[in-house]
């Protein structure tokens, strides 16, 4: 027989699956378990006792976006770590080590804090590079560092500079508002009412 906390996990996951992956998230983060004799919490939360209490601490890891690298596995989360951005791929596989850290984005946190029309946000299957939308036309595109083929100099600190990471900004020919937003390994997709644009991010 069916429970009925089943039921609620499932309704939960086929209804908003992200926001059912991120509620889990945040739960795994910090459990709080209260004491039936002191206190106990009425309410359907997919425990048989109904005395668990969640008590989540998010300090400044703020949710992101979600990426979907593999499709036999789970959406990877993307949160954000002080300035960074860091992309976390969950095992339900291993449950002594469940959160498996893939990539990193250099100052991607502090940088999205400040894009106060920004709509969507998302990154390639392979990292190479994270990209913020705004509402109406623009986007930009932040590509993990890369070495240079010259000798490149820090005037300021004297040393020679091995990898530079580039930034990009595309705006787009367009004054509808942006519906939809995707990146591959090496284009980006943006959606509008009437126009699908496809911007070439990098060569092959």
């Amino acid at each position: 027989m069916t429970s009925r906390s089943n039921i609620c996990y499932f309704s939960l996951f086929h209804q908003r699956p992200i926001r059912a992956i991120y509620f889990f998230v945040l739960c795994y983060l910090r459990v709080l378990v209260l004491d039936g004799s002191r206190s106990r919490l009425k309410g359907n939360y997919g425990f048989p006792s109904l005395s668990v209490f969640f008590q989540v601490n998010l300090g400044s890891h703020q949710y992101l976006f979600t990426i979907d690298v593999d499709p036999s596995k789970m959406p990877c989360l993307c949160l954000r770590h002080d300035v960074d951005a860091l992309v976390w791929q969950p095992r339900p596989d291993r449950p002594g080590d469940m959160w498996e850290h893939i990539a990193t984005f250099n100052a991607l946190g502090y940088v999205q804090a400040s894009k106060r029309d920004k709509k969507f946000a998302t990154c390639a299957p392979d990292f190479s590079y994270a990209t913020l939308c705004e509402c109406l036309r623009r986007a930009f595109i932040y590509c993990q560092p890369s070495p240079v083929e010259t000798i490149l100099f820090n005037r300021k600190q004297g040393r020679q500079v091995g990898q530079v990471a580039k930034q990009q900004v595309a705006s787009l020919d367009c004054d509808k508002p942006i519906l939809g937003f995707r990146a591959s390994n090496e284009r980006l997709f943006i959606l509008t009412s009437s126009t699908l644009f496809v911007l070439k991010v990098k060569q092959n």
